[in-house]
């Protein structure tokens, strides 16, 4: 089993055939750095940033660790809640405080944010739901 490191500066490896649990590679010091996991067919394990500036890959087989590419630092705080696996293997980054959604693709180190903002989305009901209120007049039901 492997814990994603949030407060801890390591990965966590826990074996459960033997109850033994060690530190896994280092993933940097800082609090709140990642929120989950998500792991790809291939074994290897996406980090799911939080606080961090970049999403991580752990890989088991050769107990190590890398950084993706891409900086996420102007992404603020608290970026994601978590990680969904898509069926062609890249990684659905959910937001938490972040405005928008990232794709990570594992085999490029990047992640690509979606073509639409949360906060955008809302103003444009907002904008729709003004329009409809101010062209036209309720509609009341002679009978009920």
């Amino acid at each position: 089993m492997i814990f994603v490191p949030d407060y801890a500066n390591t990965v966590g490896l826990y074996d459960p055939s033997t109850n033994k649990f060690e530190a896994g590679p280092n993933v940097g010091s800082g609090y709140g750095k990642y929120q989950g996991g998500v792991l790809l067919p291939d074994g290897r394990v996406v980090l799911v940033t939080c606080d961090a500036d970049h999403v991580g890959l752990y890989d088991p087989s050769a107990d190590a660790w890398t950084e993706g590419k891409d900086d996420l630092s102007a992404v603020g705080s608290y970026k994601y809640a978590g990680g969904v696996l898509l069926p062609d293997g890249r990684v659905l980054l959910v937001p938490n405080h972040a405005m928008r959604a990232q794709i990570g693709d594992a085999a490029a180190a990047t992640a690509t944010a979606l073509a639409q903002a949360h906060e955008e989305k809302r103003e444009e009901d907002k904008e729709d739901r003004a329009e409809e209120k101010e062209g036209s007049a309720p509609i009341i039901p002679d009978q009920l």
